[in-house]
């Protein structure tokens, strides 16, 4: 998922329903690329470095990528693939699983923090099934570029176990961390784990979990802004 403060141009791979970006109405100088991949502790590393070395246009060249569930080697990989002269990996040492993968020489890395979002007090039995039967532990990183493009990415992971009440819960922690800067654009990428049988459930879900981000940083979905521009 992105959700995404400024109308700067955002070129994305396919992604599924639970992987959102979103932006904020604060807009950029100059257009940037920024893609979300949840790498599944490497599962689908090939697969999207692959991607990454397919020649494209430059308008639709990657100059960052937010990555959940990937190691310090795995981001490596993709900086790799992405230009190792350039690319740089922030990670921090209090959310291992996550990456943000930036194109140096566009971005200069002023700060970078770690938030711990709030934690389930316990799993549900059904969903220890599909996920780990204790609480895990879910962050959100926090990157603040400075010039000559000022910016603050955000790169989440979101709890799949639990309700989407919960994982709304989570984005409300985070959206209330992050400052309402209009000098500043915003972009909040990760995998929101809102799925659910039916496709128009899990769209539901994901406008709950999103609405923190539209309410305090008049975000919007970048997903559902391509479609209304489409039309």
């Amino acid at each position: 998922m992105t959700l995404t403060s400024e109308r700067g141009k955002l070129e994305l791979p396919k992604v599924r329903t639970s992987a959102r970006k979103m932006k904020s109405p604060r807009r950029l100088k100059t257009a940037v690329t920024i893609g979300s991949h949840n790498i599944m502790r490497g599962h689908y590393l090939k697969h999207i470095t692959h991607q990454y070395k397919t020649p494209r246009p430059p308008q639709h060249k990657f100059d960052a990528l937010c990555l959940q569930e990937a190691s310090l080697a795995q981001a490596r990989a993709a900086a790799d693939a992405l230009g190792p002269a350039s690319f740089a990996v922030a990670r921090h040492a209090a959310a291992p699983e996550l990456a943000i993968v930036y194109n140096a020489r566009r971005f200069a890395l002023r700060s970078l923090r770690a938030l711990a979002l709030p934690r389930l007090p316990r799993v549900p039995l059904l969903q220890r099934t599909y996920t780990s039967a204790a609480p895990q532990q879910r962050h959100a990183l926090i990157a603040d570029f400075g010039a000559p493009l000022p910016l603050t990415l955000v790169c989440f992971h979101l709890d799949a176990a639990g309700s989407i009440a919960h994982r709304a819960g989570q984005m409300r922690a985070l959206s209330s961390e992050l400052r309402a800067d209009a000098r500043r654009p915003l972009v909040v990428c990760g995998d929101t784990n809102a799925f659910a049988w039916l496709v128009r459930d899990a769209e539901a879900g994901l406008a709950q979990i999103l609405r923190p981000l539209e309410q305090r940083h008049e975000a919007v979905d970048v997903a559902r802004a391509r479609v209304i521009s489409s039309t």
